[in-house]
């Protein structure tokens, strides 16, 4: 598949990532998610034993269809999870290692799973820039404070006790609970004396009342 232009990727995730059979091998690999829902994973390295390796390079049909569930901790120390299928294998003989593609079916961020026809108690988050111009989080406040009838200061407080009061809440026919929740970030000051954003947002987050089967979460979950 051609390169994809920068402006396509929405995430990435750096990290180490194993065969959910052999946790001693981890090799190095970025996942990438595109504009097009398309999710990959690319290896510096292969998780094929020494065996499979010839077959790997030289294309063998039937194990570049074959799925397999891959491991992984990015570099924010949260555990991955990917349902993937190897997708192309390039190879440099001047190069003591290969570059491995894989797409990627299924992608939990969070927690490992090793068998994703298992049911589990699933929750769920999901951020939309746009969801706070419909719905706003007001949780950032701006205070003038006069003196002698001229404005003194201006100050701007974050009300965080709204984080733990759902704007909208409501459980749906299949037994999921939806909230729309708000929060609000804080970046930049200190030494360096940079501006500082205090970002504010509305969040979607779903929770299974009954466990669910991990392929089918998209079935369930409203996004």
């Amino acid at each position: 598949m051609a390169n994809e232009p920068l402006h396509s990727i929405i995430q990435q995730y750096k990290g180490y990532f194993w065969s959910s059979t052999d946790t001693e091998k981890d090799i190095p690999g970025i996942i990438t998610r595109y504009s097009n829902s398309r999710i990959e994973l690319e290896l510096i390295g292969s998780l094929s034993s020494d065996s499979n390796r010839f077959a790997e390079f030289t294309g063998n049909k039937s194990l570049m269809r074959k799925a397999c569930i891959i491991h992984g901790l990015d570099s924010d120390a949260k555990k991955i999870s990917l349902y993937a299928i190897r997708n192309r294998t390039s190879l440099n003989l001047s190069c003591p290692f290969p570059m491995v593609k894989y797409r990627v079916v299924y992608m939990v961020y969070g927690k490992h799973i090793d068998d994703f026809e298992k049911l589990y108690n699933i929750e769920a988050e999901a951020r939309f820039h746009e969801l706070k111009w419909w719905c706003s989080p007001n949780i950032i406040k701006q205070r003038f404070h006069y003196d002698k009838n001229k404005i003194d200061k201006i100050s701007i407080e974050a009300d965080v006790s709204l984080t733990n009061c759902p704007i909208f809440e409501e459980t749906l026919s299949n037994d999921i609970t939806i909230k729309i929740n708000r929060d609000c970030g804080y970046a930049g000051g200190g030494i360096q004396r940079r501006p500082i954003i205090i970002p504010r947002y509305d969040f979607l987050h779903c929770k299974a009342r009954r466990p669910i089967n991990t392929r089918n979460i998209e079935k369930h979950f409203p996004f």
